[in-house]
């Protein structure tokens, strides 16, 4: 019977090991969120995050604080109605920076 040489993982081995893992993580794509509209009138974080020109971390950030319009959740999915954006930007629209007296 051939007995076969057990591989012994040096810390070396295992550091190349672990970077290699590493890299080929980095490669993948990552699934990207989508931005959808529905014909019902609401609106994802995405699409309102492109509406309104904003990060979708600005979104999120904005609505924890309580600064966004109001919202609904449907499991984890965050929706918007359409009005209620509009209005939104709308209320967020300035007419200039100068204060007059």
């Amino acid at each position: 019977m051939i007995r076969k040489k057990r591989l012994v993982l040096t810390p070396e081995r295992k550091a190349a090991k672990i970077a290699a893992q590493v890299k080929a993580d980095r490669a993948k794509p990552k699934p990207r969120r989508v931005a959808v509209h529905t014909q019902s009138g609401f609106m994802n974080e995405v699409e309102v995050a492109n509406f309104l020109g904003r990060a979708v971390s600005t979104m999120r950030n904005r609505r924890s604080l309580g600064k966004l319009p109001k919202f609904e959740k449907h499991g984890r999915s965050v929706y918007y109605r359409v009005e209620d954006v509009e209005s939104y930007q709308q209320s967020e629209r300035r007419r200039g920076t100068i204060v007059s007296e």
